[in-house]
């Protein structure tokens, strides 16, 4: 290869092999299933007045949502949010191994070796604890901002949906204020520190991975390896993010459109209770539309990341050999990339 490609040759790669290897979109299917980073979503609501009698305000606030026998449908509560937990267990595991596979697939393809999903599963499998423990540096804010806002809200919510509907009406405005001010609290620190501290991780978790896949190093180091790639390419890093999210936000702009057309009549007839054969015809499309979105669309979208960041990757560390430690035979014949 040309050792002096520029960085749009690099992209002109990244999609010559996506589109000539379905193997990789079909991890990329399988990953947009488990990780849903590329679900494209649409929603319409319709706000309606709730009609309190003079019996159900003795009765606390959830019997407006659930009935006036709530209580029995706590244990089915209870059970969904362990069926959740379990699910997000099971996706933080299954997404991490199809992310790890994913590499293995493009290095295959980096090395002109034979693309074989199952062969790729199977290393990705073998590093499977290192890979779900990066996953979960990167999203340890997000646990940490949940938990935070489950302790802080947690009686709040407890308190307005326990107590009967008359003393909350009775409630003086300053005493209601009160009760959600940790909301306030919580909001600046959600978007000032919370945000950008997931987009920063994010960026490291994509070259630990790779770091985990293609080095072979555990959780540690390969966040330290990472950092070094982020400092030391900074240019390549931003440019990448920024190209990447331009291009999930133009698909998403243009899907959502034809996805509004399928979807307003069907949210239309939903509030309205009127049922006609377009309507029905509008529901029918808009589910196979859906799914070709999110698990096709966004399969090719996350083929196309994983393959761009994994190549940017080779590029690194073949330009750095032999600080890398690889021995020569398992590092591709990657091209360099100018200095930005």
């Amino acid at each position: 290869m040309n050792p002096d490609i520029q960085y749009s040759e690099l992209l002109q790669d990244s999609m010559r092999v996506v589109r000539s290897h379905k193997k990789l979109w079909i991890l990329g299917m399988l990953a947009a299933i488990v990780t849903g980073q590329s679900n494209i979503n649409v929603t319409y609501q319709t706000r309606q007045p709730v009609n309190v009698t003079q019996a159900q305000l003795s009765q606390p606030m959830i019997s407006l949502f659930l009935g006036e026998n709530w209580q029995r449908l706590v244990p089915i509560f209870i059970v969904l949010a362990a069926l959740s937990i379990a699910w997000m267990i099971i996706a933080l595991i299954i997404g991490a191994w199809v992310q790890g596979a994913q590499i293995e697939a493009v290095v295959d393809v980096v090395l002109d070796k034979r693309l074989s999903i199952r062969s790729a599963l199977g290393r990705a499998w073998r590093r499977i604890g290192t890979l779900v423990g990066i996953n979960l540096v990167a999203v340890a804010p997000v646990l940490a901002i949940l938990a935070l806002m489950t302790i802080t809200f947690a009686p709040i919510i407890s308190t307005l949906l326990l107590r009967p509907i008359q003393e909350l009406g009775q409630m003086e405005e300053g005493a209601m204020f009160s009760m959600f001010a940790p909301f306030l609290c919580m909001v600046p620190i959600l978007l000032c520190i919370g945000l950008p501290l997931m987009l920063i991780l994010g960026v490291f978790q994509v070259y630990a991975q790779r770091s985990c896949m293609v080095e072979y190093l555990g959780i540690v180091a390969a966040y330290r390896r990472a950092g070094g790639l982020i400092r030391r390419h900074l240019g390549h890093t931003l440019l990448t993010v920024v190209i990447l999210f331009a291009f999930g936000v133009l698909l998403a702009a243009i899907m959502t459109v034809p996805a509004m057309i399928f979807w307003m009549p069907v949210a239309q007839a939903m509030q309205d209770g009127v049922w006609t054969a377009g309507v029905v015809m509008s529901a029918l499309c808009f589910t196979p539309f859906w799914l070709i979105i999110n698990v096709g669309l966004g399969g090719l979208v996350m083929a196309f990341g994983s393959t761009l960041w994994t190549r940017l990757y080779l590029t690194f560390i073949v330009n750095e050999e032999p600080s890398t430690g690889l021995p020569p035979a398992q590092l591709p014949s990657t091209p360099s990339l100018p200095t930005m």
